[in-house]
């Protein structure tokens, strides 16, 4: 996240004034850097407010995120979920820590928007606590949803069983409100599933659709920082997650096509 000078301040800023050489990763993290370098008092003049700021991208192994990938090498409390998923349903998934800037408020808060639309819906979240900065039960609970609805899995995954479940998916969300690179956006991409996030910082620019980004409504300021946080409406998420979803339902060979290309670039290799 940037302040509202689009840069960095506070300790962050005295620490890039103490760096000879900067490198970005990410057109959004390059962008912030020059943007630090112009508000800063160099020593040495100002020499390097006028250059460039390199950046290099995080990168995939697609040799393991590919289209694909079937449900069966999933592991097996994922695959005893969907057996009890209403055959219909949005099938929805998240990866995500939990941590402030996770806005897991919005996820459930998009979801139950879903099925108040009259939508049956399957949403699996991949987190590390089930209570930490977000509860995971009271927000279930307080959004209306049951264990046939949503799953919740904290256990280690391996790559070929986080595939699998991004295969299996409709659709995916996002819910960072600050991104640098947001792996779980690329890896949905690389297996063919597209996703849904917010209109703001890094993870913005792996998204490629733009019916997939939802501008923020708002700002708020977070942190000894000051970084401004997008507010979003979970009603204009659930309409993208709604297009996105239907997409892949009807154009499943064209949709899934269109996803992976966008991230081959990422390709280690």
């Amino acid at each position: 996240a940037h302040n509202r000078l689009d840069a960095l301040g506070g300790p962050a800023l005295r620490c890039i004034q103490d760096c000879s050489r900067l490198l970005g990763y990410g057109r959004y993290g390059a962008h912030l850097l020059r943007n630090c370098l112009r508000t800063l008092p160099h020593r040495d003049g100002d020499y390097r407010a006028a250059q460039a700021v390199p950046y290099l991208p995080h990168g995939l192994d697609l040799r393991v995120f590919h289209p694909g990938v079937p449900l069966e090498q999933a592991d097996e409390s994922f695959q005893t979920w969907t057996r009890m998923v209403a055959p219909d349903a949005l099938r929805i998934g998240a990866v995500a820590t939990n941590q402030p800037r996770k806005d897991f408020g919005l996820l459930f808060e998009t979801v139950a928007a879903l099925r108040v639309q009259g939508h049956a819906i399957a949403l699996w979240l991949h987190t590390d606590f089930l209570t930490r900065v977000w509860d995971i039960g009271e927000l279930a609970s307080t959004c209306g949803l049951n264990p046939r609805e949503v799953a919740v899995f904290t256990e280690d995954l391996t790559d070929t069983q986080l595939a699998a479940r991004y295969g299996w998916s409709d659709v995916t969300i996002a819910p960072g409100l600050g991104e640098g690179f947001g792996y779980p956006i690329a890896e949905s991409l690389a297996c063919g599933t597209p996703v849904v996030h917010g209109r703001y910082a890094g993870g913005a620019e792996l998204v490629p659709h733009p019916r997939w980004l939802v501008s923020p409504r708002a700002y708020r300021l977070e942190s000894v920082y000051a970084l401004e946080r997008p507010v979003l409406q979970p009603e204009e998420m659930a309409a993208a997650v709604l297009a996105a979803a239907r997409w892949k339902r009807l154009a499943p060979e064209l949709a899934t096509a269109y996803c992976s290309g966008a991230v081959e670039h990422l390709d280690w290799k």
